[in-house]
Protein backbone atom coordinates (compact mmCIF):
# COMPACT_ATOMS: atom_id res chain seq x y z
CA UNK A 1 0.00 0.00 0.00
CA UNK A 2 1.14 3.53 -1.08
CA UNK A 3 1.39 6.06 1.94
CA UNK A 4 2.40 9.88 2.84
CA UNK A 5 3.35 11.68 -0.44
CA UNK A 6 3.34 8.69 -3.13
CA UNK A 7 -0.43 7.98 -2.06
CA UNK A 8 -1.20 11.66 -2.57
CA UNK A 9 0.68 12.11 -5.96
CA UNK A 10 -1.00 8.59 -6.76
CA UNK A 11 -4.55 9.62 -5.54
CA UNK A 12 -3.83 13.05 -7.26
CA UNK A 13 -3.21 11.64 -10.80
CA UNK A 14 -5.72 9.29 -10.76
CA UNK A 15 -8.67 12.10 -9.57
CA UNK A 16 -6.81 14.95 -11.37
CA UNK A 17 -4.68 13.45 -14.05
CA UNK A 18 -1.74 15.20 -13.22
CA UNK A 19 0.58 16.27 -10.37
CA UNK A 20 4.10 18.05 -9.58
CA UNK A 21 6.58 15.52 -8.26
CA UNK A 22 6.96 16.75 -4.86
CA UNK A 23 10.91 16.76 -4.62
CA UNK A 24 12.59 19.26 -7.42
CA UNK A 25 15.61 18.05 -9.04
CA UNK A 26 19.32 18.75 -8.11
CA UNK A 27 20.70 22.05 -9.70
CA UNK A 28 23.46 20.34 -10.82
CA UNK A 29 21.17 17.61 -12.72
CA UNK A 30 18.96 20.00 -14.25
CA UNK A 31 22.58 21.82 -15.51
CA UNK A 32 23.53 18.42 -16.66
CA UNK A 33 20.29 17.93 -18.60
CA UNK A 34 20.63 21.75 -20.29
CA UNK A 35 23.87 20.43 -21.74
CA UNK A 36 22.23 17.52 -23.54
CA UNK A 37 19.17 19.59 -24.79
CA UNK A 38 21.87 22.73 -25.98
CA UNK A 39 24.27 19.90 -27.59
CA UNK A 40 21.18 18.96 -30.27
CA UNK A 41 21.12 22.27 -31.66
CA UNK A 42 20.01 22.06 -35.59
CA UNK A 43 22.33 21.19 -37.80
CA UNK A 44 23.06 21.32 -42.01
CA UNK A 45 20.44 18.74 -43.23
CA UNK A 46 22.61 16.05 -45.35
CA UNK A 47 22.01 12.58 -46.38
CA UNK A 48 21.72 11.38 -43.21
CA UNK A 49 19.27 13.32 -42.40
CA UNK A 50 15.07 13.16 -42.93
CA UNK A 51 12.96 16.43 -42.75
CA UNK A 52 10.87 16.38 -39.40
CA UNK A 53 8.26 18.73 -37.94
CA UNK A 54 8.25 19.49 -34.11
CA UNK A 55 11.59 20.06 -32.71
CA UNK A 56 14.34 18.12 -31.03
CA UNK A 57 12.21 14.50 -30.72
CA UNK A 58 13.65 11.66 -29.63
CA UNK A 59 11.90 8.62 -30.31
CA UNK A 60 13.50 5.67 -29.37
CA UNK A 61 14.23 3.24 -32.56
CA UNK A 62 16.05 3.44 -35.78
CA UNK A 63 19.30 6.22 -36.03
CA UNK A 64 17.83 9.06 -37.90
CA UNK A 65 18.40 13.17 -37.34
CA UNK A 66 17.11 16.28 -38.71
CA UNK A 67 18.24 19.86 -38.87
CA UNK A 68 15.83 23.09 -39.47
CA UNK A 69 13.61 25.69 -37.92
CA UNK A 70 12.50 23.76 -35.05
CA UNK A 71 15.88 22.16 -34.12
CA UNK A 72 16.80 18.72 -33.89
CA UNK A 73 14.97 15.29 -34.17
CA UNK A 74 16.53 12.14 -33.56
CA UNK A 75 15.77 8.60 -33.56
CA UNK A 76 18.57 6.90 -32.32
CA UNK A 77 19.72 3.19 -31.83
CA UNK A 78 18.47 1.93 -28.06
CA UNK A 79 22.01 -0.05 -28.22
CA UNK A 80 23.85 3.47 -28.42
CA UNK A 81 24.73 4.17 -24.45
CA UNK A 82 25.72 7.83 -25.82
CA UNK A 83 22.42 8.23 -27.63
CA UNK A 84 20.57 10.93 -25.65
CA UNK A 85 17.75 9.36 -24.89
CA UNK A 86 20.23 6.94 -22.79
CA UNK A 87 21.96 10.03 -21.30
CA UNK A 88 19.00 11.32 -19.98
CA UNK A 89 17.57 8.18 -18.38
CA UNK A 90 20.53 7.31 -17.06
CA UNK A 91 20.07 10.60 -15.07
CA UNK A 92 16.45 10.35 -13.80
CA UNK A 93 17.43 6.99 -13.17
CA UNK A 94 19.75 8.57 -10.14
CA UNK A 95 16.53 10.62 -9.01
CA UNK A 96 14.91 8.70 -6.11
CA UNK A 97 12.23 10.66 -5.90
CA UNK A 98 11.51 10.09 -9.39
CA UNK A 99 11.88 6.53 -9.77
CA UNK A 100 9.85 5.72 -6.94
CA UNK A 101 6.79 7.45 -8.18
CA UNK A 102 6.82 5.79 -11.75
CA UNK A 103 7.38 2.43 -9.46
CA UNK A 104 4.37 3.22 -7.69
CA UNK A 105 2.14 4.60 -10.79
CA UNK A 106 3.47 2.43 -13.80
CA UNK A 107 5.16 -0.60 -12.13
CA UNK A 108 8.55 -2.13 -11.95
CA UNK A 109 9.03 -2.91 -15.54
CA UNK A 110 8.19 0.19 -17.43
CA UNK A 111 9.67 1.43 -20.14
CA UNK A 112 10.09 4.86 -21.66
CA UNK A 113 8.75 4.64 -25.68
CA UNK A 114 9.43 8.82 -26.65
CA UNK A 115 11.35 11.73 -25.80
CA UNK A 116 10.81 15.10 -26.80
CA UNK A 117 13.09 18.15 -26.29
CA UNK A 118 10.99 21.29 -26.95
CA UNK A 119 12.29 25.05 -26.39
CA UNK A 120 8.53 26.82 -25.88
CA UNK A 121 9.51 29.80 -28.53
CA UNK A 122 10.54 27.27 -31.25
CA UNK A 123 7.99 24.70 -30.77
CA UNK A 124 4.54 26.20 -29.40
CA UNK A 125 2.38 28.21 -31.74
CA UNK A 126 -0.77 28.32 -29.79
CA UNK A 127 -1.39 24.33 -30.50
CA UNK A 128 -5.16 23.61 -30.05
CA UNK A 129 -6.59 21.76 -27.03
CA UNK A 130 -5.79 18.29 -27.67
CA UNK A 131 -4.93 14.84 -26.20
CA UNK A 132 -1.66 12.66 -26.75
CA UNK A 133 -3.20 9.43 -28.59
CA UNK A 134 -0.76 7.95 -30.82
CA UNK A 135 2.09 5.94 -30.45
CA UNK A 136 4.92 5.31 -32.95
CA UNK A 137 5.56 1.42 -33.94
CA UNK A 138 8.08 -0.30 -35.86
CA UNK A 139 5.27 -2.22 -38.39
CA UNK A 140 1.61 -1.26 -37.57
CA UNK A 141 0.44 -4.12 -39.57
CA UNK A 142 -2.22 -6.35 -38.93
CA UNK A 143 -3.38 -3.76 -36.30
CA UNK A 144 -4.53 -5.02 -32.78
CA UNK A 145 -8.96 -4.02 -32.42
CA UNK A 146 -9.11 -0.52 -31.21
CA UNK A 147 -6.14 0.88 -32.68
CA UNK A 148 -6.23 3.41 -35.43
CA UNK A 149 -5.56 5.03 -38.08
CA UNK A 150 -1.97 4.81 -39.02
CA UNK A 151 -0.13 7.97 -40.34
CA UNK A 152 2.92 7.59 -41.97
CA UNK A 153 5.39 10.61 -40.65
CA UNK A 154 9.44 11.02 -41.83
CA UNK A 155 8.83 7.02 -42.35
CA UNK A 156 7.53 6.40 -38.77
CA UNK A 157 4.42 5.27 -38.21
CA UNK A 158 2.12 6.86 -35.54
CA UNK A 159 -0.74 4.63 -34.33
CA UNK A 160 -3.77 6.06 -32.80
CA UNK A 161 -4.45 3.81 -29.46
CA UNK A 162 -8.04 3.38 -27.45
CA UNK A 163 -8.44 4.84 -24.55
CA UNK A 164 -7.89 1.80 -22.21
CA UNK A 165 -4.61 1.71 -23.66
CA UNK A 166 -3.54 5.44 -23.12
CA UNK A 167 -4.72 5.11 -19.82
CA UNK A 168 -2.03 3.30 -19.06
CA UNK A 169 0.42 5.51 -20.13
CA UNK A 170 2.38 8.49 -18.06
CA UNK A 171 3.87 11.49 -19.44
CA UNK A 172 6.67 13.27 -17.78
CA UNK A 173 7.69 16.88 -18.46
CA UNK A 174 11.13 17.95 -17.27
CA UNK A 175 11.50 21.53 -17.16
CA UNK A 176 15.20 22.79 -17.08
CA UNK A 177 14.06 26.15 -17.00
CA UNK A 178 11.13 28.40 -15.90
CA UNK A 179 7.82 28.04 -17.64
CA UNK A 180 5.60 30.90 -16.66
CA UNK A 181 1.95 31.36 -17.55
CA UNK A 182 3.05 33.63 -20.71
CA UNK A 183 5.84 31.85 -21.23
CA UNK A 184 5.76 27.44 -22.12
CA UNK A 185 3.70 26.84 -18.40
CA UNK A 186 0.77 24.02 -20.15
CA UNK A 187 -2.75 24.91 -20.25
CA UNK A 188 -4.78 22.10 -18.61
CA UNK A 189 -8.38 21.01 -17.97
CA UNK A 190 -8.39 18.75 -14.53
CA UNK A 191 -10.12 15.62 -14.94
CA UNK A 192 -10.70 15.64 -18.49
CA UNK A 193 -8.84 12.25 -18.91
CA UNK A 194 -11.97 10.79 -17.48
CA UNK A 195 -13.59 11.43 -19.99
CA UNK A 196 -11.91 9.28 -22.50
CA UNK A 197 -10.82 9.44 -25.74
CA UNK A 198 -12.57 13.19 -27.33
CA UNK A 199 -12.73 13.51 -30.76
CA UNK A 200 -11.04 16.33 -33.06
CA UNK A 201 -14.22 17.47 -34.48
CA UNK A 202 -16.35 17.78 -30.72
CA UNK A 203 -12.59 19.75 -30.12
CA UNK A 204 -12.66 22.33 -32.33
CA UNK A 205 -16.90 22.76 -31.90
CA UNK A 206 -15.91 23.77 -28.47
CA UNK A 207 -15.68 27.28 -28.22
CA UNK A 208 -14.26 27.08 -23.84
CA UNK A 209 -12.43 24.30 -22.70
CA UNK A 210 -14.18 24.36 -18.72
CA UNK A 211 -12.39 23.73 -16.35
CA UNK A 212 -8.78 25.54 -17.60
CA UNK A 213 -6.01 26.82 -15.84
CA UNK A 214 -2.21 27.39 -15.92
CA UNK A 215 0.24 24.51 -14.74
CA UNK A 216 3.12 27.11 -14.44
CA UNK A 217 6.68 25.13 -13.57
CA UNK A 218 9.73 26.30 -11.85
CA UNK A 219 13.23 25.04 -13.28
CA UNK A 220 14.16 21.48 -11.99
CA UNK A 221 10.60 20.23 -11.48
CA UNK A 222 8.60 17.76 -12.83
CA UNK A 223 5.54 17.72 -14.05
CA UNK A 224 3.26 14.10 -14.46
CA UNK A 225 0.57 13.75 -16.33
CA UNK A 226 -1.88 11.02 -18.33
CA UNK A 227 -1.84 11.60 -22.15
CA UNK A 228 -5.62 12.01 -22.05
CA UNK A 229 -5.58 14.74 -19.97
CA UNK A 230 -6.41 17.99 -22.45
CA UNK A 231 -3.65 20.61 -23.11
CA UNK A 232 -2.32 23.16 -24.93
CA UNK A 233 0.48 25.23 -24.20
CA UNK A 234 -0.14 29.17 -26.29
CA UNK A 235 2.10 31.06 -27.77
CA UNK A 236 4.95 32.15 -25.35
CA UNK A 237 5.17 36.29 -25.33
CA UNK A 238 7.96 36.60 -23.41
CA UNK A 239 11.50 36.53 -24.14
CA UNK A 240 13.23 34.24 -21.75
CA UNK A 241 14.08 30.90 -23.09
CA UNK A 242 11.67 27.61 -21.48
CA UNK A 243 13.23 24.18 -22.52
CA UNK A 244 11.48 21.30 -21.59
CA UNK A 245 12.33 17.30 -22.09
CA UNK A 246 8.51 15.38 -22.17
CA UNK A 247 8.60 11.15 -22.17
CA UNK A 248 6.15 9.01 -22.72
CA UNK A 249 5.86 5.90 -20.60
CA UNK A 250 4.59 2.68 -20.74
CA UNK A 251 3.66 0.04 -17.82
CA UNK A 252 5.81 -2.51 -19.54
CA UNK A 253 7.80 -3.27 -23.15
CA UNK A 254 5.21 -5.54 -25.15
CA UNK A 255 2.63 -4.03 -27.30
CA UNK A 256 -0.96 -5.86 -27.68
CA UNK A 257 -1.21 -8.17 -30.43
CA UNK A 258 1.83 -8.37 -33.38
CA UNK A 259 2.80 -4.37 -32.32
CA UNK A 260 6.35 -3.33 -31.46
CA UNK A 261 7.31 -0.11 -30.12
CA UNK A 262 9.19 1.82 -32.79
CA UNK A 263 11.94 1.39 -29.36
CA UNK A 264 11.60 1.10 -25.51
CA UNK A 265 14.07 1.78 -23.03
CA UNK A 266 13.74 0.62 -19.23
CA UNK A 267 13.31 3.34 -16.63
CA UNK A 268 14.76 1.50 -14.00
CA UNK A 269 17.84 0.59 -15.61
CA UNK A 270 19.74 -2.15 -17.91
CA UNK A 271 17.78 -5.31 -18.61
CA UNK A 272 14.67 -4.83 -20.52
CA UNK A 273 14.69 -2.84 -24.06
CA UNK A 274 13.25 -4.03 -27.33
Amino acid sequence: MLTGKLAHLSEQITIKGYQTLPAKMPEMMVRALALIFDDLAPAPIDQDYASQPRGRQTTIGKSKKNGGRNGRRLLPANDNANCPIEAVLQFLRNFTPLTQALKALLGPDAVAVRMLFLEAHQDFENAAWHQDVTITVRNPNPLPPGFGPVHIEAGVAHVAAPQEFLAQLLMARIYLDDATEGNGAMMISPGSHRRGRIPKNVLAMTPVIDPAQAWPARRGEIHLYRPLLLHHVPKPQGHHPCRLIEIMMAPRPELPGSLEWLGALPLYGKGTSH
